[in-house]
């Protein structure tokens, strides 16, 4: 639904971009008030949507879990960073960009401690990352220090949080694989089973979570250091909580939680087959490799990169804040075990109203079948003149083919219905989800909002 709405609000934001005399180069977005930018505000909501910005962004939590092992694995990779690519190239500076990301930083570790579900867990703490690419996109302004590093830091992160965060989920998915569970709940004590797992897990962790020699040290810093330079002292501090909470669930919960927890195992558990050792095991030396000599990425970013990533001064605040979180990890482990619990997220405001669409939308289109079917019969009495015989067939048909077929055809519960037998999960108003949004732009075309190019 929610990327139904935003691949409509990026189709029409295209064409009434083209209409007003843009083009589709990346440097044509500009900003103002009035009818003319909506087609500059629509795209932009379409690629906000995508990158999993609040409110809109609990799909993504619902999305990355269901997947299979490997599919989780690309979704990492591509979907939320074709979003981040995206604004890098055709909204930077934007400044509400800025408070999107830090509020996005926090939203997702926020909802990673409601979470039992370990994949869930694992993509809320993607919401939460991606917020610092957002962030430094939004403090990205051409032809300053800041805004240079703040750009460099966000493609920096992106690139290193396709690694790190792919040996995470190719981590969970081990344990899923191997125990068929999922929920920090049904799982402990399984660290002798799969101690090479949990150590490469463990790089993951450690990458996501900055600590030094990993490449999410060399990234993530940049922007919050980038933050420091603009005297957004908010944003840095929210930024920072963030780091605290990705290392409190990513790096300690997590793990505790699947591997330790417990003084036996719950299940029984063994190591992955050599294939998805190995990929974890390309990706984690990757990870470090990158973290040992951050030269190799810096070289290739859009900007010359003056940070030192490892001054004292950088390494030691670091440091103070990941030690900090461990011991208050450790002091209060045994009250941060998982919930049974359902996550209830943002998309329930507009799943409920969405619902109410629909019907709203089936009245008038049954009082119109009904209307027609009262006409057609109204018809049916015109050819009473004509012999029995025929009268008959012709009125059996006419019956068939509108007073039968038409009402079904116009009737969306029907279609849902029908939908709904497939045993696809939650298709059915997503179908129907799509039919709306096509029928509205196909409204907002016809009445001349957008005129034929």
């Amino acid at each position: 639904m929610v990327h139904s709405f935003g691949g409509v609000c990026l189709l029409a934001g295209i064409l009434i971009h083209l209409n007003n005399g843009g083009s589709i180069a990346f440097d044509s977005f500009t900003w103002g008030i009035g009818s003319e930018y909506l087609g500059t505000y629509l795209i932009f909501l379409a690629f906000i949507i995508n990158a999993a910005v609040p409110p809109l962004g609990a799909w993504l939590a619902d999305a990355y879990p269901e997947a299979s092992v490997t599919g989780a694995v690309f979704l990492t990779a591509f979907t939320t960073k074709s979003a981040i690519y995206v604004l890098l190239r055709g909204f930077p500076g934007v400044e509400i960009l800025i408070w999107l990301g830090a509020i996005m930083a926090l939203y997702g570790v926020v909802f990673a401690v409601l979470e039992n579900d370990i994949r869930r867990l694992l993509a809320y703490h993607i919401i939460s990352q991606v917020g610092y690419m957002v962030a430094g996109v939004g403090m990205g302004v051409f032809g300053t220090a800041a805004g240079n590093m703040a750009i460099n830091g966000a493609t920096a992160h992106a690139f290193c949080h396709i690694l790190y965060k792919a040996v995470l989920f190719m981590g969970m998915g081990a344990v899923i694989e191997v125990t068929g569970r999922r929920k920090l709940t049904e799982l402990g004590g399984i660290y002798k089973y799969m101690p090479i797992t949990f150590w490469l897990y463990m790089i993951g962790a450690f990458s996501i979570s900055g600590f030094p020699l990993f490449n999410g040290f060399i990234s993530k810093t940049m922007v919050v250091q980038a933050s420091a330079m603009w005297d957004y002292s908010t944003i840095w501090l929210m930024l920072e909580l963030a780091s605290v909470g990705t290392f409190l669930h990513t790096g300690l919960k997590l793990p505790w939680g699947v591997w330790f927890a417990r003084d036996k195992p719950v299940c029984e558990a063994r190591e992955p087959p050599w294939n998805m050792l190995a990929a974890m095991g390309i990706a984690a030396f990757l990870c470090t490799l990158l973290g040992v000599y951050p030269a190799i990425l810096y070289n290739i970013l859009p900007y010359t990169v003056h940070y030192e990533p490892y001054a004292p001064g950088h390494v030691i605040a670091m440091s103070q804040l990941l030690v900090f979180t461990f011991l208050a990890f450790w002091l209060l482990r045994d009250k941060l075990h998982g919930t049974p619990t359902i996550t209830l997220d943002t998309d329930w405001f507009y799943r409920i109203p969405g619902k109410m669409v629909i019907k709203f939308c089936e009245g008038p289109l049954m009082a119109t079948a009904k209307y027609m079917d009262n006409s057609l019969m109204r018809m049916a009495v015109f050819f009473r003149g004509i012999p029995p015989k025929s009268q008959t067939v012709v009125e059996t048909r006419i019956d068939n083919a509108f007073h039968e077929r038409v009402p079904a055809l116009l009737n969306f519960q029907n279609i849902y219905n029908k939908i709904k037998e497939e045993k696809v999960r939650e298709i059915s108003y997503n179908v129907i989800y799509i039919l709306i949004a096509m029928i509205l732009l196909l409204i907002f075309v016809l009445f001349g909002v957008v005129t034929k190019l």
